[in-house]
């Protein structure tokens, strides 16, 4: 892995502290998983893995999400998983009370144009990411998302039924082969 600290023989090796107090959440294609995500939920921002680059200012009340490290198998990406993934965790936070959710991703125009589709806007300024088992050589930036009363749980559950309704038809002939 190019952000590994050190080789990797399993995914033990990337295991940290957040990982026993986080949801961890996949999408399975029979027995292989193609996409996974981590939702982590703390009282403050200084709580999640990228609360050191938070912005002095930034005026969230109450708890606050951050979705952490997310994958997809290759052979899956351009599918939608990981839209449906950030689905989920938009649902699973704003279902628990957190109106702030959070994600650090490697700087990129096409990541910020997708999330701030997904209703992400950059928070702070870049940064680079480094914590025991990850070191991003890349530039990282954190964004935010408030959860709005537009978007219900409902919208989300439907939106994410309908992503991985298609994700299924798309991925058979490519994963059976």
């Amino acid at each position: 892995m190019q952000w590994g600290k050190q080789a990797t023989a399993s995914t033990s090796d990337l295991r940290d502290s957040f990982d026993d107090v986080s949801l961890h959440f996949g999408v399975y294609f029979n027995t292989r998983i193609l996409a996974a995500v981590r939702l982590i939920m703390a009282d403050r921002p200084a709580d999640l893995p990228s609360g050191r680059y938070f912005p002095k200012a930034f005026d969230g009340s109450g708890r606050v999400a951050e979705i952490s490290k997310a994958m997809v198998d290759p052979v899956a990406r351009q599918c939608g998983l990981f839209t449906a993934l950030l689905l989920e965790c938009k649902a699973r936070a704003y279902a628990n009370g957190i109106a702030d959710l959070f994600i650090s991703v490697v700087d990129t125009d096409r990541i910020r144009r997708f999330l701030n589709v997904e209703g992400f806007q950059e928070i702070g300024t870049p940064f680079h990411f480094e914590d025991q088992t990850i070191s991003v050589q890349d530039q990282a930036i954190l964004l935010w998302n408030r959860f709005n009363t537009v978007e219900s749980i409902e919208t989300i559950s439907t939106r994410q039924d309908h992503i991985l309704s298609k994700a299924q038809s798309t991925l058979e002939p490519r994963v059976d082969s």
